[in-house]
């Protein structure tokens, strides 16, 4: 999940000295990287500079802060504004880019705190303190406009990690962390994805107003699990029956349900720290952008 008037040398070094993001190379079916995926520079873009690679970032100098993760892909971004444009992408691989509140790229938003807002009089911004136990945050209410190219090929949305403790916020752990560790995802449009549920008594199932199929894999059953990641995590995604190409636009979607709806059958507890809420795309084809997103409700 996703860096100032260069940076702070010392920021630049701690960054470049932590291990793989949180989500780089990541498919619908896998959340992060391939099982190959070793340690990564984290390589933090000055204002305003296009933000690019596996682990590039940059932060929004808004308030709320924000990280933007360039997850392979390569973005313009402009500071002062929550939104982002993908220039290139690598056609045939997975790129993840998302704006995002909390971890990522084993960096948490927090760090965005320290840039002093543009045209803000010396003002800093603040980003939203995660992680946060359940039941401690508000009424989460997210309204998203994204943008995808013709050919566009894979999902745009939400993905959102939750852990029973928020000391483990690397990908490496919380990729490891059997049925403890939750990934939830929510697709707005997912052109040339597949939609059938893994299990059809789990879905339609409707949720603040809207219909979405769901779709399980658990760490019990093996998902996620690789000789570098043993013991793997829980998967669920809620899928928009929305598919086209162009223009996918969600006002006010209240995300607690979804959070509720999870617990409810047991792949999530209501004790779970929210450590990251990412949106932005995951695709193999094309291109997108961030052209609008606000979030409410993180304290």
């Amino acid at each position: 999940m996703r860096a100032a008037r260069a940076l702070g040398i010392l920021a630049a070094a701690a960054a470049a000295a932590l291990a793989s993001p949180l989500s780089a190379g990541a498919s619908p079916l896998g959340g992060g990287p391939s099982a190959g995926a070793g340690p990564s520079a984290v390589i933090a873009s000055p204002e305003g500079l296009p933000v690019s690679g596996p682990s590039g970032w940059a932060c929004t100098y808004t308030n709320p802060e924000y990280m933007i993760h360039s997850g392979g892909a390569t973005l313009a971004v402009q500071p002062g504004a929550v939104r982002f444009t993908v220039t290139n992408a690598p056609s045939g691989q997975w790129s993840d880019p998302y704006i995002t509140a909390g971890y990522d790229v084993d960096l948490n938003s927090q760090l965005c705190d320290s840039r002093v807002l543009p045209g803000g009089g010396g003002r800093h911004g603040w980003s939203y303190a995660l992680p946060a136990r359940l039941g401690g945050t508000g009424a989460i209410v997210a309204s998203v406009h994204d943008v995808t190219s013709a050919g566009f090929h894979g999902d745009t949305g939400f993905d959102i990690w939750f852990e029973p403790s928020p000391a483990v916020n690397t990908y490496n752990e919380m990729t490891n962390q059997g049925a403890a560790a939750t990934e939830i995802m929510i697709w707005l449009s997912h052109p040339g994805l597949g939609t059938q549920s893994s299990n059809p008594r789990y879905y339609p199932v409707r949720i603040d107003g809207r219909q979405w199929q769901v779709t399980v894999q658990l760490a019990s059953g093996g998902y996620g699990r690789s000789a570098a990641h043993p013991n793997g995590w829980n998967r669920v995604n809620f899928i928009a029956p929305q598919v086209s190409e162009g223009t996918v636009s969600v006002k006010d979607l209240f995300l607690n349900p979804f959070f509720s709806y999870a617990a409810a059958h047991g792949w999530l507890r209501a004790s779970d720290y929210l450590m990251a809420i990412d949106q932005g795309a995951e695709f193999t084809h094309g291109t997108m952008q961030v052209a609008g997103y606000a979030l409410t409700g993180v304290k």
